[in-house]
């Protein structure tokens, strides 16, 4: 299940949980998910800044912690492991111009999982995998 919550303007949270394709789904499987970064005017982040934990801990490899696109359209990409079932949960924090970073989670064999797009609050309540 995906949530996002927005608590003022300038904080969005989500939660994510995460399916990893495999033809065997006995025992958890360990896959890498990857998170691209965009600005619809060009300029990078502004300020803006994105956490991405999984199960509330810092990703591996290397947390990603405050994240973000430094200049250009993007995308950004970064990668993090997880296994099926985890949660994957992002903060974003806007900068300057809030209206136009975006960021998209992709899973381990490329399928968008989750699309923030621009000032948006997010869709409530999606299920993992679609």
């Amino acid at each position: 299940m995906k949530k996002l919550f927005i608590t003022g303007c300038l904080l969005a949270f989500s939660i994510i949980g995460v399916f990893c394709q495999n033809r065997n789904p006995l025992p958890p499987v360990s896959c890498e998910y990857k998170i691209s970064l965009f600005d619809t005017y060009g300029d990078g982040w502004n300020g803006g800044t994105l956490t991405v934990l999984v199960n509330n801990s810092p990703t591996t490899p290397g947390p990603l912690n405050g994240i973000f696109l430094a200049g250009g359209s993007g995308p950004a990409d970064f990668y993090f492991d997880v296994l099926s079932g985890d949660q994957i949960t992002t903060t974003f924090t806007a900068g300057s111009w809030p209206n136009e970073p975006n960021y998209r989670i992709y899973d381990n064999i490329g399928t968008e999982v989750w699309y923030a797009p621009p000032g948006a609050s997010g869709p409530p309540d999606i299920l993992a995998g679609q």
